[in-house]
């Protein structure tokens, strides 16, 4: 029984400690704040119900720049430094 108490310290700890460094990303500070309060007086019912309500969309910022960036063709661009089974005869 004693393995088990310091087993879920453990887990309890090493769950406020990687929501310290999780939590604050693409949030605002009032907004962080009241998740790592959530998870610091809860951390595994806390990080359970921040993983469900998780904002999984991806950054305007972002798909502005895959926009922008080519991609690449199915050609490389210099065959002569291609050995020669990959070239094309």
């Amino acid at each position: 029984m004693p393995h088990l108490v310091q087993l879920y310290e453990i887990v309890d700890w090493a769950i406020r400690l990687a929501m310290l460094v999780a939590v604050p990303r693409r949030r605002k500070p009032a907004s962080a704040m009241a998740w790592l309060l959530i998870i610091f007086f809860f951390p595994i019912p806390g990080l359970v119900f921040s993983l469900l309500i998780r904002d999984y969309r991806i950054p305007r910022r972002r798909i502005q720049h895959h926009r922008i960036v080519p991609i690449p063709s199915a050609h490389p661009p210099f065959p002569h430094l291609w050995p020669s089974h990959f070239s094309e005869s």
